[in-house]
């Protein structure tokens, strides 16, 4: 029964951070508006945020940016723009630290700006939850240990070399 208590807690507190993420990007969007960066066919949402190693992960959709989100207990040392590897089962990323209004700060990693690609949200979370489960999937057999691969933002979309086709 406390493992059913503190799964539901979880939910809730990924419910309320995806949340205050949403809103802060949303605050944000009102100099943007009118802007050749910003695709009005698209709205604001927030997909996962899931639980990992390094705190809590997601992905955040606006108008004018796709960007995976980290957000950490540690982040509050940083300052806003620097950067940090973070390994993940798929390789490893490149976050920035960046500041949201009313938001603690947090730490993002651009998968697509300008959002011109996308014409509608259907599209654009289907891609955001695609790149989440691509991010937390190693898709290394098992096999001796290696080197960790770095793996650009874009590489999350191409199939890797044991996927097969057809």
């Amino acid at each position: 029964e406390e493992a059913v208590g503190s799964s539901e807690r979880l939910v809730q507190d990924a419910g309320r951070l995806a949340e205050r993420i949403e809103t802060a990007y949303q605050l944000a969007a009102g100099n943007l508006r009118g802007l050749p960066v910003y695709n009005a066919d698209l709205d604001f949402a927030i997909v996962g945020p899931r639980r990992c190693a390094e705190g809590w992960i997601g992905v955040a959709i606006t108008p004018w940016c796709m960007n995976l989100f980290l957000v950490t207990d540690g982040v509050t040392q940083r300052r806003e723009g620097m950067q940090r590897d973070v390994e993940f089962p798929s390789g490893q990323y490149r976050f920035t630290v960046a500041y949201l209004q009313d938001m603690p700060p947090l730490e993002v990693c651009s998968l697509f700006s300008p959002m011109n690609e996308f014409q509608d949200m259907e599209s654009a979370v289907a891609v955001a939850s695609e790149a989440l489960r691509a991010l937390l999937t190693s898709d290394t057999l098992a096999e001796a240990p290696r080197e960790p691969r770095r793996v650009s933002r874009r590489g999350l979309f191409r199939p890797s070399p044991v996927m097969r086709t057809g």
